[in-house]
Protein backbone atom coordinates (compact mmCIF):
# COMPACT_ATOMS: atom_id res chain seq x y z
CA UNK A 1 0.00 0.00 0.00
CA UNK A 2 1.30 3.61 -0.86
CA UNK A 3 1.81 6.24 1.91
CA UNK A 4 1.43 10.12 0.87
CA UNK A 5 4.71 10.35 1.02
CA UNK A 6 4.94 7.37 -1.71
CA UNK A 7 2.35 8.99 -3.56
CA UNK A 8 3.87 12.61 -4.09
CA UNK A 9 7.36 10.73 -5.01
CA UNK A 10 5.82 8.35 -7.71
CA UNK A 11 4.00 11.75 -8.79
CA UNK A 12 5.78 14.57 -8.52
CA UNK A 13 4.04 16.54 -5.93
CA UNK A 14 3.93 18.11 -2.88
CA UNK A 15 2.57 15.65 0.40
CA UNK A 16 0.54 18.59 1.22
CA UNK A 17 -0.95 18.53 -2.87
CA UNK A 18 -1.46 14.26 -2.57
CA UNK A 19 -3.97 15.01 0.98
CA UNK A 20 -5.88 17.66 -0.97
CA UNK A 21 -6.46 16.05 -4.25
CA UNK A 22 -7.23 12.56 -2.02
CA UNK A 23 -9.74 14.82 -0.11
CA UNK A 24 -11.65 16.22 -3.12
CA UNK A 25 -11.84 12.61 -4.33
CA UNK A 26 -9.87 12.92 -7.42
CA UNK A 27 -7.06 10.37 -6.08
CA UNK A 28 -8.34 7.42 -4.47
CA UNK A 29 -7.29 6.95 -0.84
CA UNK A 30 -6.13 3.29 -1.26
CA UNK A 31 -5.27 1.46 -4.17
CA UNK A 32 -2.40 0.23 -6.93
CA UNK A 33 -0.03 2.27 -8.04
CA UNK A 34 -1.31 2.30 -12.09
CA UNK A 35 -4.65 2.98 -10.35
CA UNK A 36 -3.53 6.42 -8.47
CA UNK A 37 -1.24 7.34 -11.52
CA UNK A 38 -4.17 6.78 -14.03
CA UNK A 39 -6.76 8.89 -12.00
CA UNK A 40 -4.02 11.71 -11.35
CA UNK A 41 -3.01 11.72 -15.10
CA UNK A 42 -7.24 11.54 -15.53
CA UNK A 43 -7.00 14.94 -13.68
CA UNK A 44 -4.60 16.32 -15.31
CA UNK A 45 -5.76 15.99 -18.63
CA UNK A 46 -9.57 17.28 -17.52
CA UNK A 47 -7.40 20.24 -15.87
CA UNK A 48 -6.07 20.98 -19.28
CA UNK A 49 -9.30 20.86 -21.59
CA UNK A 50 -10.69 23.39 -18.84
CA UNK A 51 -7.44 25.50 -19.42
CA UNK A 52 -7.64 25.09 -23.26
CA UNK A 53 -11.30 26.07 -22.95
CA UNK A 54 -10.64 29.48 -20.94
CA UNK A 55 -8.27 30.12 -23.32
CA UNK A 56 -10.50 30.18 -26.43
CA UNK A 57 -12.93 32.09 -24.43
CA UNK A 58 -10.54 34.89 -24.08
CA UNK A 59 -9.28 34.58 -27.71
CA UNK A 60 -12.85 34.59 -28.91
CA UNK A 61 -13.68 38.07 -26.37
CA UNK A 62 -10.52 39.46 -27.48
CA UNK A 63 -11.70 38.74 -31.56
CA UNK A 64 -15.12 40.27 -31.07
CA UNK A 65 -13.72 43.50 -29.47
CA UNK A 66 -11.38 43.95 -32.30
CA UNK A 67 -13.90 43.44 -34.62
CA UNK A 68 -15.87 46.24 -32.79
CA UNK A 69 -13.34 48.73 -32.75
CA UNK A 70 -12.80 48.17 -36.74
CA UNK A 71 -16.65 48.59 -37.28
CA UNK A 72 -15.96 51.51 -35.49
CA UNK A 73 -13.20 52.59 -37.13
CA UNK A 74 -14.99 52.35 -40.24
CA UNK A 75 -18.29 53.95 -39.06
CA UNK A 76 -16.10 57.36 -37.91
CA UNK A 77 -14.82 57.03 -41.29
CA UNK A 78 -11.17 56.44 -40.07
CA UNK A 79 -10.70 53.18 -42.29
CA UNK A 80 -12.06 52.42 -45.86
CA UNK A 81 -12.13 49.54 -47.41
CA UNK A 82 -8.78 48.20 -49.14
CA UNK A 83 -10.77 48.42 -52.23
CA UNK A 84 -12.44 51.68 -51.93
CA UNK A 85 -8.84 52.80 -51.02
CA UNK A 86 -7.39 51.31 -54.15
CA UNK A 87 -9.90 53.34 -56.34
CA UNK A 88 -9.12 56.52 -54.78
CA UNK A 89 -5.87 56.35 -55.19
CA UNK A 90 -5.81 55.52 -58.96
CA UNK A 91 -8.34 58.58 -59.36
CA UNK A 92 -5.77 61.16 -57.76
CA UNK A 93 -2.75 59.11 -59.86
CA UNK A 94 -5.01 59.68 -62.53
CA UNK A 95 -5.31 63.05 -62.06
CA UNK A 96 -1.64 63.90 -61.70
CA UNK A 97 -1.12 61.74 -65.18
CA UNK A 98 -3.62 63.94 -66.68
CA UNK A 99 -2.28 66.98 -65.51
CA UNK A 100 1.48 65.76 -66.45
CA UNK A 101 0.36 64.92 -69.77
CA UNK A 102 -1.54 68.54 -70.34
CA UNK A 103 1.63 70.08 -69.03
CA UNK A 104 3.54 70.39 -72.48
CA UNK A 105 0.07 72.18 -73.96
CA UNK A 106 -0.33 74.37 -70.53
CA UNK A 107 3.41 75.53 -70.31
CA UNK A 108 3.67 76.10 -74.55
CA UNK A 109 1.55 79.60 -74.02
CA UNK A 110 3.12 80.49 -70.83
CA UNK A 111 6.29 80.64 -71.28
CA UNK A 112 6.02 82.09 -75.33
CA UNK A 113 6.01 85.49 -73.87
CA UNK A 114 8.97 84.79 -71.55
CA UNK A 115 11.89 87.34 -71.87
CA UNK A 116 14.69 84.82 -69.95
CA UNK A 117 15.44 81.80 -69.55
CA UNK A 118 14.84 82.15 -65.63
CA UNK A 119 11.18 83.07 -66.79
CA UNK A 120 10.74 79.73 -68.57
CA UNK A 121 11.98 78.18 -65.76
CA UNK A 122 9.82 79.72 -62.92
CA UNK A 123 6.98 78.96 -64.75
CA UNK A 124 7.83 75.38 -65.44
CA UNK A 125 8.88 75.30 -61.93
CA UNK A 126 5.83 76.13 -60.65
CA UNK A 127 3.81 73.94 -62.49
CA UNK A 128 5.76 71.09 -61.11
CA UNK A 129 5.11 72.01 -57.99
CA UNK A 130 1.65 71.96 -58.26
CA UNK A 131 1.66 68.71 -58.99
CA UNK A 132 3.84 67.79 -56.52
CA UNK A 133 1.36 69.30 -54.35
CA UNK A 134 -1.12 67.37 -55.31
CA UNK A 135 0.66 64.15 -55.35
CA UNK A 136 2.02 64.65 -51.24
CA UNK A 137 -1.78 66.33 -50.21
CA UNK A 138 -4.26 64.00 -52.38
CA UNK A 139 -8.20 64.89 -51.45
CA UNK A 140 -9.25 61.37 -51.60
CA UNK A 141 -12.39 62.79 -50.28
CA UNK A 142 -12.77 64.25 -53.52
CA UNK A 143 -12.36 60.67 -55.50
CA UNK A 144 -14.58 59.10 -53.00
CA UNK A 145 -16.74 56.08 -55.39
CA UNK A 146 -20.24 56.58 -56.95
CA UNK A 147 -21.55 54.03 -54.20
CA UNK A 148 -20.56 56.10 -51.42
CA UNK A 149 -21.84 59.00 -52.63
CA UNK A 150 -25.38 57.29 -53.35
CA UNK A 151 -25.25 55.94 -49.39
CA UNK A 152 -25.58 59.46 -48.68
CA UNK A 153 -28.17 60.01 -50.42
CA UNK A 154 -29.97 56.89 -48.88
CA UNK A 155 -29.01 57.99 -46.02
CA UNK A 156 -30.76 60.80 -46.27
CA UNK A 157 -33.74 59.62 -47.64
CA UNK A 158 -33.85 57.79 -44.29
CA UNK A 159 -33.96 60.25 -42.00
CA UNK A 160 -37.50 61.23 -43.29
CA UNK A 161 -38.83 58.56 -40.79
CA UNK A 162 -41.78 57.14 -43.06
CA UNK A 163 -43.03 60.78 -43.72
CA UNK A 164 -44.03 62.17 -47.27
CA UNK A 165 -41.76 64.90 -48.02
CA UNK A 166 -42.49 67.22 -51.03
CA UNK A 167 -45.84 69.03 -52.10
CA UNK A 168 -48.47 67.63 -52.18
CA UNK A 169 -50.24 65.42 -55.00
CA UNK A 170 -52.97 67.67 -56.74
CA UNK A 171 -56.41 66.33 -56.44
CA UNK A 172 -58.04 64.86 -59.30
CA UNK A 173 -61.25 66.26 -60.59
CA UNK A 174 -63.66 64.23 -61.65
CA UNK A 175 -66.16 64.46 -64.60
CA UNK A 176 -69.41 63.43 -64.35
Amino acid sequence: MWTIKDKSEALCITERHVSRLTAMGILPKTGEPKQITAAYIRHLKTASDKTDLTEERTRLIKIQADKKELELEIARGKLIDTEEAMKRWGAVVQTIRSKLLAMPSKLGPLVFGAKSLSEVNDVAEKFVHEVLTELANPNLKKHRSRNQRDMRDVEAAVKTHGRRVGRQAKSVKRGK
